[in-house]
């Protein structure tokens, strides 16, 4: 008797089948243990209605597996620790440095943030293999989807305990909404989170990073992406020094006031923004650039973008010369093209000479050939 109770406290009943291959204790996490992780190899745990509960005693640690084990999840057990491999011995190289020690260690004990950073290597697969593309693509999609139920409940309460976390899913989705292989419509999730849609609701989304950081940045700043929040403050300094960069804008529509004062400060923040690109010394700050401008437009700029206004989207146009120098970068690789095409196929035929400047350094061929799929967005 005695033999058969110590029995009942060793054994893990509801680890994954690798640990129950190797005869080790499994700890249990999901959606891949810590031995899984540790030896590279692919988590796997059985279905929770293939062990139903013998007591009353187990019901909780039941309803816990039948919750972490939905059938969502469990047809992409099998290859996590692919994925997973990758965004620790590539992805995160071609972020940043808290991706590549600081993050992955939280996201252990954080499932949505781990489920954000494979997608985000799915995404990466997906470029670096264009035969695979599509395969990789909702590998992608259905990690992000996992992910973004348990996010959306912690933006409602942001804390210092969690905010690390929710801003570094955040920064996830910018990589995510940036991937240059993705129509507009594909990485936009218009689930009425926002009153915005199409090309504007791309903008509210970046916005939503900084929103995050503003609600906790005493925290953000002294933890694991203290740093970026030191690149953002660089590139916006930067930013104001390039104020003396002068030009005129020709605005060509009936607008009220309040929406001419909004176009003007528009320009001139893209325009200071282009400036001081050119004086960026490193990759991160020039990327910080690129995540910038969409956060500083004022909400009046978004409205008249959601509402197709041509001045909008010939801004827009502009805009899209900021993120063809950073085609650098596999994940904004492109995206220039890909935005500037759904501009243009909304844009009048009689404002294309607004767009002028933007058509000749892009060019219809390349982006034509590059993001053929792209529709227009209505």
């Amino acid at each position: 008797m005695s033999q058969r109770g110590r029995r009942t406290h060793t054994k893990s009943r509801g680890g994954c089948f690798e640990c129950k291959r190797r005869k080790v204790k499994c700890n249990e996490a999901k959606p891949i243990c810590a031995g899984c992780i540790k030896h590279e190899t692919a988590c796997e745990y059985p279905s929770a209605l293939a062990a139903p509960s013998q007591s009353g005693g187990d019901s909780r640690r039941h309803a816990v597996r039948s919750d972490k084990l939905s059938p969502l999840i469990l047809p992409s057990m099998a290859g996590l620790s692919v994925e997973w491999h990758h965004f620790m011995t590539s992805t995160a190289a071609t972020m940043s440095a808290p991706w590549e020690k600081e993050l992955p260690k939280i996201a252990l004990s954080c499932t949505y943030l781990l489920h954000g950073m494979i997608s985000t290597a799915a995404l990466h697969l997906a470029y670096l293999d264009p035969d695979q593309r599509g395969k990789y693509q909702l590998l992608a999609a259905q990690h992000q989807n996992i992910a973004l139920g348990p996010f959306q409940a912690e933006i409602l309460n942001i804390t210092s305990e969690n905010c690390n976390q929710v801003f570094a899913f955040s920064l996830l989705l910018l990589v995510s909404h940036f991937v240059s292989f993705q129509s507009p419509d594909f990485v936009i999730h218009s689930s009425g989170a926002t009153e915005y849609k199409g090309l504007a609701t791309w903008i509210v989304w970046h916005r939503g990073c900084q929103t995050i950081l503003n609600q906790a940045r005493t925290y953000i700043k002294s933890g694991p992406l203290g740093p970026l929040i030191g690149e953002e403050k660089r590139a916006k300094c930067m930013t104001e020094a390039a104020k003396g960069f002068s030009g005129d804008d020709d605005d060509r529509t009936s607008t009220t006031i309040t929406e001419m004062e909004a176009y003007e400060t528009v320009v001139g923040q893209l325009r200071r923004l282009l400036t001081a690109f050119s004086h960026a010394e490193d990759s991160l700050t020039q990327r910080a650039f690129a995540c910038i401008w969409p956060v500083i437009v004022p909400e009046i700029f978004i409205r008249l973008l959601d509402e197709m206004r041509p001045p909008a989207l010939a801004i827009m146009a502009h805009y899209c010369l900021l993120l063809k120098k950073c085609q650098f970068c596999w994940y904004m690789e492109n995206r220039a093209y890909s935005l500037f095409n759904a501009v243009q196929m909304n844009l009048d035929e009689e404002w294309t000479v607004c767009i002028q400047h933007p058509l000749r350094i892009l060019g219809v061929d390349r982006y034509t050939s590059v993001q053929s799929s792209v529709a227009p967005i209505v």
